[in-house]
């Protein structure tokens, strides 16, 4: 695994009026890592996944992609930079097939339509979904959507996975297959950046984990030992609970 970091944050920081909702977080996610954002609702987690991505404006701090300074640019020219992500809520292009969804990410590689096509198909294996390649994109089942959802992620320029919540919805069944899909995808050479509410899923998944709360970080370390920090405790359960 390179030390050098894929993607590095530094002091990030975004204000609403007076309201920080996120204050001066930094992280970094070096090639071949898998890091985990965790934090109680509300924590600022999605906002930080924003202020990576490009689809929110950084009130000060910075951010870069394979060492070249992407704080002012925007969602299209960090994934040409490699950044590809997904949404809480899926929103996959109804009136189009699995394949032509994955497509249109494919566009952003291939210009020409055959490769999209091929390169698409192959993302498709790379997600197991091949089967409902040809089906519309609005008959797939939560878990299914989930997954076209990352291939439409993975079929751009991407080298660092974003996933927002990728598990919500799925079945313990559902979840346990969707790790292997990311842990595979690792192995294939991305890195991996999640947020997730699921602590078994953190512990199962992420190399390395941040914790923030009311958009501060209070603690980074591997899962045992974030879950074990008595702040991160007190954050989830509040002191009172925690202090039983």
């Amino acid at each position: 695994m390179s030390t050098s970091p894929l993607l590095e944050v530094s002091n990030v920081t975004k204000q609403f009026g007076g309201l920080a909702a996120v204050g001066g977080v930094s992280l970094k996610v070096r090639q071949g890592e898998i890091m985990g954002i965790i934090g109680p609702n509300g924590a600022g987690k999605t906002t930080l996944f924003n202020l990576i991505s490009g689809h929110l404006d950084v009130t000060a701090g910075s951010v870069s992609v394979n060492g070249k300074d992407v704080t002012n640019a925007g969602p299209a020219s960090r994934a040409n930079n490699g950044l590809g992500r997904t949404f809480q809520i899926v929103r996959p292009i109804p009136s189009l097939t699995v394949l032509e969804n994955v497509m249109v990410g494919a566009f952003a590689s291939h210009r020409d339509r055959r490769r999209a096509e091929k390169h698409a198909w192959e993302t498709l294996e790379r997600v197991e979904l091949t089967h409902r390649a040809l089906v519309s994109a609005k008959s797939l089942t939560l878990a299914d959507r989930k997954r076209l959802e990352v291939a439409r992620a993975v079929a751009g320029k991407t080298e660092l996975l974003m996933l927002d919540e990728v598990m919500a919805g799925l079945n313990p069944t559902e979840a346990d297959r969707a790790i292997e899909m990311i842990k595979r995808l690792r192995n294939e050479g991305l890195s991996v950046l999640f947020i997730e509410h699921n602590l078994k899923v953190v512990r199962a998944l992420a190399d390395h984990v941040l914790v923030i709360d009311y958009g501060l970080p209070i603690a980074e370390g591997t899962p045992t030992e974030v879950l074990a920090n008595q702040k991160v405790i007190e954050a989830y359960l509040g002191a009172k609970k925690a202090e039983k």
